[in-house]
């Protein structure tokens, strides 16, 4: 842990009694703070949890069953609402530093980008696929790693 982690968090108030998280001046609904920051693991485990039986899958030289695209889809979709609220929270006035704001953005860049090529990752799908997704989980854990930090 960095030093200047813990003077950021020592700014931070928590009112539990009103259901209120409150950083530098701006408040959130403690609820939503609790989605997201359970979310971001629960998706972290989702995506990873798919690239990794992807690549096992090629490694063993079996076609991917029939169950691999709805869980493909599913943990994107994780990542998708974990970033939208996300930008909730940002847009509520909550900084997250820019670190984990950089992550967030780079999560979306890169799915955008995966996402136009995603005819060239039919052509071996269990390792393509599974090497994207192992890499998107590791994104989302980058961003974890970095709430609160900023580029300084």
């Amino acid at each position: 842990m960095y030093k200047g982690d813990e003077a950021q968090r020592e700014e931070s108030e928590v009112d539990r009694r009103k259901g209120k998280v409150c950083i530098r001046g701006s408040c959130n609904s403690l609820a939503v703070e609790e989605i997201h920051r359970t979310l971001g693991w629960v998706a972290i485990a989702a995506i990873s949890s798919v690239g990794l039986w992807g690549v096992v899958a090629s490694l063993m030289k079996r076609a991917l069953p029939r169950a691999f695209r709805p869980a493909l889809w599913t943990s994107v979709l994780l990542f998708v609402v974990q970033i939208t609220l996300g930008a909730y929270m940002f847009s509520r006035g909550n900084d997250p530093g820019s670190k984990h704001t950089f992550y967030g953005f780079l999560w979306l860049f890169s799915a955008a980008f995966i996402y136009m090529f995603k005819a060239e990752l039919e052509k071996n799908p269990a390792l393509r696929w599974g090497l994207v997704l192992l890499c998107m989980g590791w994104l989302g854990y980058r961003g974890v790693q970095t709430f609160g930090l900023g580029l300084s």
